[in-house]
């Protein structure tokens, strides 16, 4: 339902992603929202295992971790299922905020990203987006702890 939205008749909640496929398609197919929803799911699944490989390896010892968080019951489990639900995209940005290096573009980058989840649901101004600026600031008095020891 949230692909037939647009902003044509105003500012509407859940417009930005049929606001996009407009420019694109002329019609919306179930297969484009299903591939939309796959493509996500699996965009995010490599996010979490390039971060995983990053800060615990592909180890023997972290491979019982890596199968507990993935077996879990929460882990993607509302993604997996709904493929319409736009949580996804909270949690790949989520990782992008941790897997990118801290220069310049950093904060704007995560900004724009930020504000497109904001267009994408207005439910992220309370789910991710506060997660993501705590990572980012995390991230930041991490790094600057860093470099004055």
């Amino acid at each position: 339902m949230q692909f037939l939205v647009d902003y044509d008749l105003g500012f509407l909640r859940r417009a930005f992603a049929g606001e996009i496929f407009s420019h694109f398609l002329p019609e919306v197919s179930q297969f484009s929202v299903g591939g939309v929803g796959a493509g996500a799911i699996l965009l995010a699944g490599v996010l979490y295992l390039t971060l995983f490989r990053r800060d615990f390896g592909f180890t023997r010892a972290s491979l019982p971790l890596l199968v507990f968080i993935i077996a879990s019951p929460f882990f993607f489990k509302m993604f997996a299922r709904h493929l319409g639900y736009f949580d996804i995209y909270g949690f790949i940005l989520a990782c992008v905020a941790l897997l990118l290096p801290l220069r310049k573009a950093y904060p704007a980058i995560i900004t724009l990203g930020a504000i497109a989840l904001i267009l994408t649901h207005h439910l992220h101004f309370l789910l991710y987006i506060p997660l993501i600026g705590f990572v980012c600031l995390l991230r930041y008095l991490a790094e600057r702890r860093r470099l004055a020891a």
